[in-house]
């Protein structure tokens, strides 16, 4: 007996050291990982700026991944140093906001902050306060830091942008274009337009950079209770999701797309009435648009997705099944032993089940990968993504993880994608609401040359009312080729009377193909 209890009190002083070492152990392993992260070659630059957060984005995350495996709070210890410590590297602009001001990616020679940069960096550390507000221990222990970083990210994110005219609402949308003001290196104050970055200013941001602000109004939102930046996060993501395309099931979208009428370019004067247009678009789009040539770029996108559908916004169980299918039947080879992935559009472009579709991995000029994120619901994709240690964690469920209940999205994101189509890869009205009378721009970019229809539908899309305009138009499967828009101000162009205010469907139909709709609305004249 006396030995049994010797062996038990052995046990249990063995399992305690054992325990205190790991903690020991975890500790050392989380200060050193601090160490490492502020005294890389990113933190003795002197500046800061979007490289910056590029950057920085895989540190700001690692110290809250390693304590969902160990539990160890070691590890939100030092995160919380290096949170700290990254928000010290903030300048003041010159309108009084702090942000990471440093070198204008584009342009070198003159400085900035931007969106995306301060947003890399904010996202980081609020997913550390969302995660620690659900967790009432945690809470306890790091609630009142959680609040104090959800403050600065308010005024030194949104409240700035908004101040600086950036954001912008199109009915249930919202999106935010870039900032044209800069200044000299190390100097924060007096900043101005600068005409040799106007290329790269006041365009719309490219859809990877909105819902980068978007997944940081769902963490604001998740700390502080706010429902203003719930709302925001779903006129981010919604703004997005009415632009994506659906074609046999899978869902496909663009990099960037236009909007505002600003990124067309072209000015009312440049356009002949009751014409496409097509060589004025493309001589003058602001930006190309198709699918980005860098797998990154989606695979980005969809943990940013991931994050909106477990909140509860936009996105509905329809919408992820869409996207399964575009990873595993227009994207990927089938192949386990040895998978190749495609272009995300390869079957809009009819290359679905050719050789020259498929690139091995490390090519990089393809976007496709497994998209690990949507291991989450489903095994296929899990086991292929394990291949690069990717784990998403507890059972396969549609399950939101971060939202109890049952959820019912606002019925202006959920209705989209609308209609099923190839050649139609972008179509949109700019603003899609609008005073009778004043104009939007019908705009779309097809993939091939064809006849096209654009038309007028009831609100339900039951209805047809009217045909806007239709003819042969030019396609193109560059970022560039295939543009075609038309001026409107919500008149017959038959009768030239004005159509009655109220709701109301743009459909683009392609003979021989399918079509695409998007809901606008035509306000009464004041």
């Amino acid at each position: 007996m006396k030995m049994s209890m010797t062996i038990l009190a052995l046990s249990a002083f063995l399992a305690a050291a054992g325990a205190a070492f790991g903690q020991a152990s975890n500790a050392a392993d989380a200060e050193q990982m601090f160490k490492k992260s502020t005294s890389n070659a990113t933190w003795k630059w002197g500046y800061t700026g979007e490289q910056f957060g590029w950057n920085t984005n895989g540190d700001l995350h690692s110290f809250l991944r390693k304590y969902k495996v160990t539990k160890d709070e070691a590890y939100l210890d030092a995160g919380v140093k290096y949170y700290d410590a990254i928000l010290a590297k903030m300048d003041t602009g010159p309108d009084g906001f702090k942000g990471y001001i440093g070198p204008f990616v584009y342009r070198n020679e003159v400085w900035c902050d931007v969106h995306v940069g301060d947003a890399l960096i904010f996202e980081g550390i609020l997913d550390f306060g969302a995660t620690v507000m659900r967790e009432p221990k945690l809470k306890e222990k790091y609630g009142a830091k959680a609040l104090e970083y959800a403050a600065v990210v308010k005024k030194n994110f949104f409240e700035k942008w908004a101040a600086r005219g950036t954001w912008h609402e199109d009915g249930p949308f919202g999106f935010y274009v870039a900032w044209d003001k800069y200044g000299a290196p190390h100097e924060f104050k007096d900043w101005k337009v600068d005409e040799k970055s106007a290329g790269s200013s006041d365009n719309s941001l490219p859809f990877n950079k909105q819902i980068d602000c978007g997944a940081l109004a769902i963490n604001l939102w998740q700390i502080t209770g706010d429902e203003t930046y719930k709302h925001t996060a779903e006129k981010l993501y919604g703004f997005m999701k009415s632009r994506m395309q659906k074609f046999n099931g899978a869902y496909h979208w663009n990099y960037w797309e236009p909007a505002g009428q600003w990124d067309l370019g072209a000015t009312p004067a440049d356009i002949k009435a009751g014409e496409w247009n097509p060589k004025v678009a493309n001589k003058t789009m602001r930006h190309w648009i198709q699918v980005h040539g860098h797998r990154n770029y989606q695979s980005n996108e969809m943990n940013n997705i991931v994050k909106a559908y477990n909140a509860g916004i936009v996105f509905t169980e329809e919408d992820i099944k869409g996207m399964i299918q575009t990873n595993l039947k227009v994207m990927w080879n089938g192949d386990e032993a040895k998978p190749q992935y495609a272009n995300s559009n390869a079957d809009l472009m009819q290359l679905l089940g050719k050789a020259d579709a498929y690139h091995p991995p490390g090519t990089k000029d393809i976007a496709g990968e497994a998209w690990a994120p949507l291991g989450q619901f489903d095994a296929q994709i899990r086991k292929l993504a394990s291949r690069r240690g990717d784990d998403n964690g507890p059972a396969i469920s549609f399950d939101r993880r971060d939202v109890s209940g049952k959820v019912e999205l606002p019925a202006a994101f959920a209705q989209f994608p609308m209609g099923n189509i190839r050649t139609v890869h972008a179509a949109c009205v700019l603003p899609s609401v609008f005073v009778s009378g004043e104009t939007a721009a019908v705009f779309c970019k097809l993939l091939e040359n064809g006849e096209l229809e654009v038309s007028l539908y009831s609100a339900d899309g039951k209805a047809k009312i009217a045909t806007l305009k239709k003819g042969n138009v030019e396609g193109g499967h560059d970022g560039r080729d295939g543009v075609n828009y038309f001026l409107w101000n919500g008149t017959d162009p038959v009768s030239g009377n004005a159509f009655e205010s109220g709701n109301y469907r743009i459909r683009w139909t392609v003979t021989n193909d399918g079509y695409r709709e998007l809901p606008i609305t035509i306000l009464p004249k004041k």
